[in-house]
Formats: C-alpha cells, sequence, structure tokens
C-alpha cells in the first residue's frame, strides 16, 4: 500500500462584513479578554469558522422554513449578524435564532458561555425580540458516556432590562476603545 498526501487547498466560506465598522462579535471577544475569560488568538484557524458555516447551511438546508437570514443590522454603528429570524412555535412570537458548533462538552446550557449570551442578547436587542432559539451542534457529546456529536435545541427568554444592560455595557466599551 502507498499513501500520499496530496497538497489541496480547502474552500473556506468567506464572511464580508462591513469595512470600517466593528462587529458586535469582535467588541465581546475584546471584553472577555479584558475581564480575564477569554484568549487572544493572533492568527485564527478559518477552519474553526468553517465549521460552523457548515453547521449554518446544514440547518438552512434541513429546516428552510426555520428562520430568515436578515444580513448584517447596525445599530449604534456597531454590526450585528444574527443567524435567523424566526417564529417560534412554543410560545408564539419571533425569536433570533443563532447556531454554534463547538468542541465543547454538552453538559451544562448556553447560559454557561458568557460571549455567546452577550452575543444573543445584543442580537436580541438589535432585532426588537426578547427570545432566542439556540441550535448547537457539540461535537464532542459530553466528553464521558458519548463521545460523538449531539445536536441541542435552547430557548432561552430575557428579561428587557437584561438586554439592555448588556447592549450599554457593549456600547460603552466600544466607546471607551475608540471603536464606534
Amino acid at each position: 500500500m502507498e499513501i500520499i498526501e496530496l497538497q489541496e487547498s480547502f474552500p473556506l466560506t468567506l464572511v464580508e462584513r462591513s469595512a470600517n465598522k466593528p462587529h458586535v462579535g469582535e467588541i465581546i471577544h475584546d471584553m472577555l479578554i479584558d475581564l480575564g475569560i477569554g484568549k487572544r488568538n493572533d492568527e485564527p484557524n478559518p477552519y474553526q469558522f468553517e465549521k460552523g458555516f457548515v453547521w449554518e447551511r446544514l440547518l438552512s438546508m434541513a429546516m428552510p422554513n426555520a428562520a430568515v437570514r436578515p444580513g448584517e443590522l447596525e445599530m449604534d454603528g456597531i454590526i450585528l449578524s444574527p443567524d435567523g429570524i424566526g417564529f417560534c412555535e412554543w410560545i408564539q412570537e419571533s425569536v433570533v435564532e443563532e447556531y454554534k458548533c463547538t468542541a465543547r462538552s454538552s453538559n451544562g446550557n448556553p447560559a454557561d458561555n458568557a460571549g455567546w449570551m452577550m452575543q444573543v442578547k445584543a442580537y436580541c436587542m438589535g432585532v426588537g425580540v426578547t427570545s432566542a432559539v439556540m441550535r448547537i451542534l457539540y461535537l464532542n457529546g459530553d466528553y464521558k458516556r458519548e463521545r460523538n456529536p449531539i445536536p441541542r435545541t435552547y430557548l432561552i427568554t430575557f428579561q428587557q432590562q437584561e438586554l439592555e444592560e448588556n447592549w450599554v455595557a457593549i456600547v460603552a466599551y466600544a466607546r471607551d476603545r475608540g471603536l464606534i
């Protein structure tokens, strides 16, 4: 048997963002670093992002009526890009749809991830809703009983005050850093 590794470049999903305006995800990333709960990555691996884009495309194909992709939104000079806006049958309301694909354990729930919560709260604020549906693919299961991918869906409802306080903190941080 002979095995030869071929040198081949894989196509990546390129996400174009508005120039000269900060994206809420970048602001949140920097905030978490300053709080000591995030890590700086000077050279992010594009394939880490690509697995999330693949999950988004898969969900869009599997559930074509679940959500509409709104594209970029702008609020207070900050760009927001929710994965979707949909209608949740459980609560009979419009919701933000957010999709995550992660190597983290499926133990716990999305509230354990401060960055995800800040981001989804910002998207709810920008869209004008108080609830979000998060569809998360945990690639490595719970790392104990189950080491295979586990998909989970969560409905998260916030108080309006939580959304406002989150947004005020994001805007204040962006202004303090001269981003807006």
